[in-house]
């Protein structure tokens, strides 16, 4: 419904939810270390690290979803006043910021939970943490946080990923009747399509098979626009890619590994997934291919 009635709205309503989920992260950080430090509860995990050494590099391949949404950015570029500096602008702050959140986070929910609390009800263990030094209060503003970190997302992503496929539409890559290049802005039908198919996957699927399916097709994805940038740059520079290859070359195998061994149910459903797509995708741009080769085996009956 944002994103339907306008750039301008959708854009203020993010900026809100985004503001709002950043100050309550900002309090439960502050409130934690405080909390942590009067108990002596503050716990820096260099001796679990020193057991695991693994573990931060596993934890860097599953979680890949969780820093994923900056290539949003560039699918908005119409919209964006002086988009090239500005995105280069944001990309280089919001990444920083994002991963100390990420890092401040689970230093305080790791220090003021129990390993087992956590290990048993992940989904909750900010709430928990929170609630161990502000009570209900924090408890809830938690969930609100949550709340909002979602609905950013899904606003951020829904917007963009119109606009990707009105733009893929006009390359001829989509159909025009799923994104209409004639409308301005972003096409109502492609949102609706979209946002049809999100409500499906809330319903009915995995959150641990969708996040997890996202972790993989980003790596992948990041890994092959990395490879395109590092074999086509034109200066030193334009090595600074060749990290993100290298990284995609460690991650995935590990990742895939992790899911086999650990989530062979959620594995298996990945796996589903990517190869459906895949053949959704083949059987779409090859239509061509197989319309004669289903005439050409008409005529022999």
């Amino acid at each position: 419904g944002l994103n339907l009635l306008g750039v301008h709205e959708s854009g203020v309503v993010e900026d809100l939810l985004v503001a709002l989920k950043l100050l309550i992260v900002l309090l439960f950080v502050l409130l934690g270390v405080w909390y942590g430090y009067a108990h002596g509860q503050l716990e820096f995990g260099v001796e679990q690290s020193l057991r695991s050494p693994d573990a931060p590099v596993l934890a860097a391949a599953v979680a890949f979803v969780s820093f994923e949404g900056w290539q949003l950015l560039f699918y908005d570029q119409e919209s964006i006043e002086n988009p090239v500096e500005t995105i280069r602008k944001a990309v280089y702050v919001s990444i920083p910021v994002s991963a100390l959140a990420y890092v401040f986070v689970a230093f305080v929910t790791l220090s003021v939970v129990e390993e087992r609390a956590v290990a048993e009800s992940p989904d909750l263990a900010l709430a928990l943490a929170a609630q161990q030094f502000s009570g209900k209060i924090g408890y809830v503003l938690i969930g609100i946080a949550a709340v909002a970190s979602t609905a950013s997302a899904i606003n951020a992503t829904l917007f963009s990923t119109a606009l990707f496929a009105k733009g893929m539409s006009t390359d001829d890559l989509l159909p025009d009747r799923l994104a209409p290049t004639r409308e301005t802005g972003v096409p109502t039908k492609t949102l609706l399509v979209i946002g049809g198919l999100t409500i499906l996957l809330t319903v009915y699927g995995s959150l641990t098979a969708i996040t997890e399916f996202a972790s993989l097709s980003f790596i992948v994805v990041f890994g092959a626009m990395n490879a395109l940038a590092y074999t086509q740059r034109d200066d030193l520079v334009s090595a600074i890619p060749l990290v993100g290859l290298v990284g995609t070359v460690v991650f995935l195998p590990i990742f895939l590994w992790h899911l086999y061994v650990e989530e062979f149910s959620v594995f298996c459903l990945v796996l589903a997934i990517a190869v459906t797509l895949v053949f959704l995708e083949g059987v779409y741009f090859e239509r061509d291919e197989l319309a004669t080769g289903v005439r050409s085996i008409e005529k022999r009956f």
